[in-house]
C-alpha cells in the first residue's frame, strides 16, 4: 500500500504494470516516431497536472487535451500535442481520494473533561461517502472545554495524497455537581458546625444543602441551606446538641460521603495555675455568671470548692469571669501549693444548659517565681499604670527621677501597689513635671504574695507626662436608642464620662457602651418625646485636650409599639429552688402592680385538662435586666400544678408596659414541668455562730459545731462538708438533739493541727432533717489550739539515783505521779512511781529521782512506763504521749 503523502508516486512492479508493457514504442527509434508514449504515472489525489508534467522531454512543450478524471482506480490514456510536432500519449492511474469531510455535530461534553474523537464521514471523488475511524485522522489538541456553549475543533484527514480539513462543532455543558475537599470545624463555645467545600460543575442556579444527622440518626435529619459562590460552598448550623453526629452535602441527587463530628457537652476543660494565689478555670462554653458568682465575687453555694488535701492553709476564694464567659480566674487569700480537691458543680451555660460536674485532684506548685514588671500602660496623659506579672504585696517605696538623672519634684508622681494588686496606678501632676520628658520609677524590694523579690531588684519602669495632641474631641452623633435613652458618639475616646443635660428631662446616668470610651449611653428619668435641646460639656480626650461645650436641638419620637414576649420558659431558681415561669420581652418593660392570668390546657398521662389560674407578684429576674419577668409557677397554676405535665396557655397581663407606657396585655406560653417539681421541704439548716468550731475542753483534737436545728445524718456526718484550714478532719459524729439544736463532733487526726491561732473554717452541704435544700455556706474564723502531743525523746541515767528525761518540746507538770520505774520490764514491789515535778515553769528537760541503781538492775535493764495520773502537758494542753515503755540508757 502506498505511503500517505502529497507527492506523486511513480508506477512500479508493485502496481502490476511495468513501464515496458505500457510503452512498447519507447525504443531507440522513439526519437523519430511521430507518436510518443510517455512513461505511465499514478495520480495521487487530484494532482493531474503534476502527473502529466512528469517525464516530459527536455525543451518540449506539450499541450494536453482534456484530462479530467473520468474513472477512478482505472488506467486511462490522455493525448497531447508537443511543440516538436509530435503526438504524445500518457497513461494515468487515478486513485480515489477524499474531497471533503461532511459536517456533523459532536454533541455535548462536560466542562473540564476531554473531547473524545468521533468517527467522521468523508466524501470521496468516486461520489461515495466513507466512514473513518478515530485512528484514521487527527484532531487538534487545542480544543476548549472550559467555557460553556458552542465550540469548534479542527479535524484533519489525509488519504492518497489529498488532505482535507473541517471545523466540527460541539457544545460544552456543565457536568454533574461534585463536592471536593469537604472541611468541617466545630465551635464548641457556640455548639456551631461550620462546613466548607469546593464545588465542581456548579451553575449559577445550583443549590446545595447541609444535611445533619443528629446522633448519626438519618431519621432525624436536619437540613440547612448552603451558600455557593465562586465554586466554594459554605454552611453553618448552630444550637446543636452535645453528642456524636454526622453530616452530608446534597445537591439534587448528588450526595457527598458522610463526615462525623462531635459537639462537646458543657464542661471544665482545664485548670491552670497562674501564680501563687490564682488559678484559671477554662470552660468550653460560655457560662452564666449569675449561676456561679455572687455580686461581690464570692461563689454561689455549692458551685466551687477547693479543699486542701495536704494540710496547707486554704483561705477563702473569690472569682472573676471573663467577658466571654469561658475563663474563670480564682483568687485565694492564701498561697496555693500541693494538692487540692476541686469541685465545680451546679453551673449553667449562658444558654441554660448544665455544665458537667468537675471533681478532680489538682496539684499546684509552690510559687518560687519572682515577679517582674510586665509593662506600662498610659491611656491618659496624667496616668501611668505599671503592670506586674502577678499579684503583689502592698508596696509604697517607689522612687522617681528623670531618665537623664535629674530630680523629679516631690509629690509630682504619686501612687503605690495595693495589697493583692497586680498593678500600680501612678498619678502625674502636670504642674510639677516637664511634659514629654521620660520619667523612671524604681521599685526596690517589692515582693509578690509568696514573698518572692521582684527581678531584677531594683526594677524600673518608664513613662512620660503626655502632651496635648492639638485635636479637640467633638460630638459626632446623638441617636435615640430607647424609650428613655440616647447614645452619644464622640470623635475619640474620653478620659471620663461627659456632663449631659436635656431640656425638661432629667438625666439618670451617663455610661460607657461596652467599654468603648468614645461612646456613652444616656438614660433619662422620663420618656423621650418631642423637641429637646441636648447639651454636652466637661469632656477631655486621652491626651488632655478638652472639647468645646456642645448644644443642639433634637427631635425624639415616643415609642408606641407594645412590648412582645419573644420566649417563655420554666426555670428552677438556684437559690430558693422554686419553679418560675419566665417571660422574655423584646424591650425593657415597667411593672406596676402586675398580675397575670393563665387560661388554656395541659396534658398529663395522655389526658387533657383545662386551666384557669391567676397570680400577682410579677417581678424582674434581676434588677439589671428589665426584659425578663418571672412569676411563681405554683401560684399561677394553682390546682393545675401537676408535675411532668405539658402546658399550653394564653396569658392575660395587667400592669406590664414598655418604658414609654404602651401596655402589653396578651401573650402565649408553652412549657413542660419536670417530674421533680418543686421541693416540698425547703428548710435550711444554719450554724449557731457563737457555738461554732469550739474545741472540747481538755481535748484539742475534738472540735464542736452547733447547728440551729436537727440535721440530716447523712449530710451532717459527711467529712467533705466541713473545712478547717491547716487541720485534717478524720471523722464526724452527731450528738443527741438538745434544746432544738444539734452538735456535730469533729475529730481531728492526731498531730494534724500543727499551730495555735486563727484559721478559716467553713461548713456547707448540710441539710436540715427532712429537707431537700442544703444550708447556705457558713464561713468564720476560729481560734484553735494545736494538737501535736509532746513526746519523750530520751531517758538517760545521769547518776545512780537520777534519770534525765528529755521532751520534744517544753512542757509543764502539775502534782501527781507520771512514770513508773520498771526493772527488766517488770514492775517492782512495792511499785516505784516518780513525779516529773516540772511545776508551772516550762522546760524541755527534767531530772527525776529513782531508787539507787546497782549492777544487778543495770544488767536487767531499766525503763519508764507512763501511768494514768500523768499530767505533763505542752503549752496548748496536749498530754505527753510515748511508747508503752521508755528505755533508760546510760
Amino acid at each position: 500500500m502506498a505511503k500517505k503523502s502529497f507527492k506523486l508516486v511513480k508506477a512500479s512492479a508493485a502496481l502490476a504494470v511495468t513501464a515496458a508493457a505500457l510503452t512498447p514504442v519507447m525504443a531507440a527509434e522513439a526519437s523519430t516516431a511521430k507518436t510518443v508514449e510517455l512513461k505511465a504515472e499514478v495520480v495521487l489525489g487530484g494532482k493531474f497536472k503534476e502527473a502529466l508534467a512528469l517525464n516530459t522531454p527536455a525543451g518540449v512543450q506539450i499541450t494536453w487535451g482534456k484530462h479530467l478524471v473520468t474513472a477512478i482506480n482505472t488506467w486511462q490514456t490522455v493525448k497531447g500535442q508537443g511543440s516538436d510536432g509530435k503526438t504524445y500519449i500518457k497513461k494515468l492511474y487515478a486513485r480515489n481520494y477524499p474531497l471533503y469531510v461532511l459536517d456533523q455535530d459532536l454533541g455535548e461534553v462536560e466542562a473540564g473533561s476531554e473531547l473524545e474523537k468521533p468517527s467522521i464521514r468523508v466524501m470521496y471523488r468516486d461520489g461515495k461517502i466513507y466512514t473513518q475511524a478515530p485512528e484514521r485522522f487527527t484532531m487538534s489538541a487545542n480544543y476548549n472545554t472550559k467555557d460553556l456553549g458552542k465550540q469548534e475543533v479542527l479535524i484533519s484527514y489525509n488519504h492518497n495524497g489529498n488532505r482535507v480539513t473541517k471545523m466540527l462543532s460541539y457544545t460544552v455543558v456543565a457536568g454533574e455537581v461534585e463536592f471536593d475537599k469537604v472541611m468541617a470545624s466545630v465551635d464548641q463555645a457556640e455548639n456551631k458546625l461550620s462546613v466548607s467545600a469546593d464545588v465542581k460543575n456548579a451553575k449559577a442556579d445550583t443549590k446545595a444543602d447541609l444535611v445533619i444527622y443528629p446522633f448519626k440518626d438519618a431519621s432525624k435529619a436536619v437540613t440547612v441551606a448552603a451558600t455557593i459562590k465562586d465554586g466554594k460552598l459554605t454552611a453553618e448550623a448552630a444550637g446543636l446538641p452535645a453528642g456524636d453526629h454526622s453530616f452530608v452535602l446534597k445537591s439534587g441527587e448528588v450526595v457527598s460521603e458522610a463526615v462525623n463530628f462531635s459537639v462537646e457537652a458543657p464542661m471544665v476543660k482545664a485548670i491552670n495555675q497562674l501564680n501563687g494565689t490564682q488559678v484559671e478555670v477554662k470552660f468550653n462554653k460560655a457560662v452564666d455568671k449569675d449561676t456561679l458568682l455572687n455580686t461581690d465575687g464570692t461563689f454561689k453555694a455549692g458551685t466551687f470548692t477547693m479543699r486542701a488535701i495536704d494540710g496547707q492553709v486554704e483561705g477563702t476564694f473569690t472569682g472573676t469571669l471573663s467577658a466571654d464567659g469561658m475563663t474563670l480566674v480564682v483568687t485565694g487569700t492564701q498561697q496555693l501549693e500541693k494538692r487540692y480537691d476541686v469541685v465545680i458543680d451546679k453551673v449553667k451555660t449562658a444558654k441554660g444548659d448544665n455544665v458537667e460536674k468537675y471533681a478532680k485532684i489538682v496539684t499546684l506548685a509552690k510559687d518560687v517565681t519572682p515577679p517582674t514588671i510586665a509593662g506600662v500602660e498610659q491611656t491618659v496623659s496624667t496616668k501611668a499604670t505599671v503592670k506586674f506579672s502577678e499579684r503583689m504585696t502592698a508596696f509604697a517605696g517607689i522612687t522617681y527621677k528623670y531618665a537623664d538623672g535629674s530630680a523629679v519634684a516631690a509629690g509630682a508622681v504619686t501612687g503605690s501597689i495595693a495589697q493583692g494588686a497586680d498593678y500600680a496606678e501612678l498619678t502625674l501632676d502636670a504642674s510639677k513635671l516637664t511634659a514629654n520628658k521620660e520619667i523612671v520609677a524604681t521599685f526596690i524590694g517589692a515582693r509578690d504574695l509568696a514573698g518572692n523579690l521582684i527581678t531584677p531588684n531594683p526594677a524600673t519602669a518608664s513613662f512620660r507626662l503626655g502632651v496635648k495632641d492639638g485635636v479637640k474631641p467633638v460630638v459626632s452623633s446623638i441617636v435615640q436608642t430607647g424609650a428613655s435613652e440616647f447614645t452619644i458618639q464622640f470623635s475619640e475616646a474620653l478620659q471620663a464620662a461627659p456632663a449631659v443635660s436635656a431640656t425638661n428631662t432629667g438625666v439618670a446616668s451617663v455610661t460607657k457602651v461596652d467599654n468603648d470610651a468614645s461612646k456613652y449611653v444616656v438614660k433619662t428619668t422620663s420618656v423621650l418625646e418631642g423637641v429637646k435641646t441636648v447639651s454636652v460639656s466637661n469632656y477631655t480626650d486621652l491626651s488632655g485636650e478638652a472639647g468645646d461645650a456642645f448644644s443642639r436641638v433634637y427631635t425624639f419620637v415616643k415609642d408606641v409599639v407594645e412590648p412582645k414576649v419573644v420566649s417563655s420558659a420554666v426555670v428552677v431558681d438556684a437559690t430558693d429552688k422554686k419553679e418560675y415561669l419566665e417571660l422574655t420581652f423584646d424591650k425593657n418593660v415597667v411593672l406596676t402592680s402586675a398580675t397575670v392570668k393563665a387560661q388554656g390546657t395541659y396534658v398529663k398521662d395522655f389526658v387533657t385538662k383545662s386551666i384557669d389560674g391567676s397570680a400577682t407578684g410579677l417581678a424582674f429576674k434581676n434588677a439589671d435586666n428589665k426584659k425578663v419577668v418571672r412569676v411563681a409557677l405554683a401560684s399561677l397554676l394553682s390546682g393545675a400544678n401537676e408535675k411532668g405535665a405539658s402546658y399550653n396557655v394564653d396569658l392575660v397581663l395587667a400592669g406590664v408596659a414598655s418604658e414609654s407606657g404602651v401596655a402589653q396585655t396578651a401573650a402565649k406560653a408553652s412549657f413542660v414541668r419536670s417530674e421533680d417539681g418543686t421541693p416540698v421541704n425547703e428548710t435550711k439548716a444554719g450554724v449557731v455562730a457563737a457555738s461554732s468550731f469550739l474545741q472540747k475542753a481538755g481535748d484539742n483534737s475534738t472540735v464542736l459545731v452547733t447547728f440551729d436545728k436537727e440535721v440530716d445524718g447523712a449530710s451532717a456526718t459527711n467529712i467533705s462538708n466541713y473545712r478547717i484550714d491547716g487541720a485534717v478532719i478524720s471523722s464526724v459524729t452527731l450528738l443527741p438533739v438538745a434544746g432544738g439544736q444539734q452538735v456535730a463532733e469533729l475529730k481531728l487526726a492526731a498531730g494534724s493541727n500543727a499551730f495555735t491561732g486563727d484559721r478559716n473554717v467553713a461548713v456547707e452541704g448540710v441539710k436540715a432533717k427532712g429537707s431537700t435544700v442544703a444550708m447556705d455556706r457558713y464561713t468564720a474564723v476560729a481560734n484553735l489550739k494545736e494538737n501535736v502531743a509532746p513526746t519523750v525523746t530520751s531517758a538517760k541515767l545521769v547518776d545512780t539515783n537520777k534519770v534525765r528525761i528529755t521532751f520534744s518540746e517544753v512542757v509543764t507538770d502539775a502534782a501527781g505521779y507520771d512514770f513508773e520505774v520498771l526493772v527488766g520490764g517488770k514492775a517492782q514491789a512495792p511499785a516505784e512511781t516518780v513525779n516529773a515535778a516540772v511545776g508551772t515553769t516550762a522546760v524541755s528537760t527534767v531530772d527525776v529521782t529513782i531508787a539507787t541503781v546497782d549492777a544487778d538492775k543495770l544488767s536487767k535493764g531499766l525503763s519508764l512506763k507512763l501511768v494514768d495520773t500523768l499530767d505533763i502537758v505542752d503549752a496548748a494542753g496536749n498530754k505527753v504521749v510515748s511508747p508503752a515503755t521508755i528505755t533508760i540508757t546510760n
